[in-house]
């Protein structure tokens, strides 16, 4: 699977978790995003490594998503994002 494929997968699974929740704010875990991407390649196992890169692109997906207006957060820290809403932009 190419990068913007696992950009998907994590931008889907964020805005799945911030629509659903909508107006309240949600906590976006990279640990899950991760799992989402390693599981639509067909990686079943419970294995985590942070090194790993779906878990990196599932922290720079969140990261753009923010930087680009769709989400506000309060708080971020390298396992996850805290406190996050849907922009207007995003509506």
């Amino acid at each position: 699977m190419n990068n913007i494929e696992s950009f998907n997968i994590a931008i889907a699974e964020t805005f799945g978790q911030c629509y659903q929740s909508f107006p309240v704010r949600v906590d976006i875990s990279v640990v899950d995003l991760g799992a989402a991407i390693r599981r639509a390649q067909g990686d079943e196992s419970s294995d985590i490594d942070m090194r790993q890169e779906e878990y990196e692109i599932a922290r720079e997906s969140v990261k753009w998503l923010i930087d680009a207006g769709y989400l506000w957060h309060r708080n971020a820290t390298n396992m996850d994002f805290r406190s996050v809403t849907l922009a207007p932009k995003a509506l």
